[in-house]
């Protein structure tokens, strides 16, 4: 094939890209929410929005290589309704892939934030915490649909946890729980902490936010790469990132604010050796959150690549290549 032939065939096949990311960028624009896409597409009459898509691909090449021969002219298609259909399935599962996350991102939200809680109440009261945690746990059952929930529940005891701990560090003042607030122990205010219980609730909050950061990285790279920097969330399901994002820095902040709390005394008995012979505390003890984003942008292209391989199986099975599909997956999930 020469170096001519090469160019026209990429071209042909950019033309037929081109016009199915115009026909994504038109979705995208006139629907607010994935959902009231599907909506929409299951209800109408008309194509499907993968025939449509591969109709779009078919007409581009159609146009780009009049005159030529039907056999060339026939592969092109062939190509270009393949990507169409690529592009379709990746386009889905970018958004599905939200979807079926949200639930769980802010199911572990919330168990960050009421774990943020318990560390709080079992610094201002002691270790005798069991009333507490039952109270929480029994609150615990209702589930949040959206991040922004697990927001609320920080804002709300927020206030209430600031100014007891500071109470609690210095002079043990008795709190006593009003109507519709949590039962407290009258433990010892001001007991230290074992730095292994912190640091278990460290690392979780620091694993949710890694998560939430790399979903919103192997977006961005999956927009670039494969849809020529266009939106390919709908506004909804964008706006519900953000909120995710915002929800586990929001966490990660509030758990930092505690470490920043602790009182002298706590600290001698947290605080590790350094390699000078001094101490640590914020840095040790601390989440960093430049370091939790930077260590999910090491795994992203790992987590496109998986995406984009399972992509090709789903268009290998529209296509009615099943056990390409099946091998194409399986080997996927080996590397994965």
């Amino acid at each position: 094939m020469t170096t001519k032939t090469q160019l026209a065939k990429i071209e042909k096949r950019l033309t037929a890209q081109q016009a199915v990311l115009a026909y994504l960028a038109d979705i995208v624009r006139r629907f607010d929410s994935f959902d009231s896409w599907v909506e929409e597409a299951v209800g109408t009459k008309g194509q499907a929005p993968l025939t449509r898509a591969s109709e779009a691909a078919r007409e581009a090449v159609h146009n780009a290589m009049k005159g030529q021969s039907r056999d060339a002219v026939a592969i092109a298609e062939r190509d270009a309704i393949r990507d169409a259909i690529f592009l379709m399935c990746l386009f889905q599962d970018v958004s599905g892939n939200l979807l079926d996350k949200a639930v769980a991102y802010s199911l572990q939200a919330s168990l960050c934030a009421r774990e943020m809680q318990l560390l709080l109440l079992q610094q201002m009261f002691g270790e005798d915490t069991r009333g507490v945690r039952d109270f929480l746990m029994a609150k615990s059952v209702v589930t949040p649909k959206h991040g922004e929930a697990a927001a609320e529940l920080i804002d709300r005891f927020g206030a209430y946890v600031s100014d007891g701990i500071r109470d609690g560090l210095h002079g043990g003042r008795d709190k006593r729980p009003t109507a519709g607030q949590a039962p407290t122990a009258t433990g010892r205010a001001g007991v230290a902490l074992s730095r292994d219980r912190i640091m278990e609730v460290r690392q979780r909050i620091e694993d949710h936010l890694a998560r939430a950061y790399l979903h919103r990285a192997t977006i961005a790279v999956i927009r670039r790469n494969y849809f020529a920097d266009r939106p390919i969330l709908f506004r909804r399901e964008a706006n519900r990132l953000e909120a995710i994002i915002h929800t586990a820095e929001a966490i990660a902040e509030e758990y930092n604010g505690f470490v920043r709390a602790l009182d002298s005394h706590s600290r001698e008995g947290l605080r590790r050796p350094t390699a000078r012979g001094g101490s640590s505390l914020q840095g040790d003890l601390g989440i960093d959150v430049g370091a939790a984003e930077r260590r999910a942008n090491s795994q992203v292209r790992d987590e496109v690549a998986f995406m984009v391989q399972m992509a090709k199986a789903q268009a290998l099975v529209k296509l009615g290549r099943e056990e390409q599909a099946r091998d194409l997956a399986i080997e996927t999930w080996r590397n994965r």
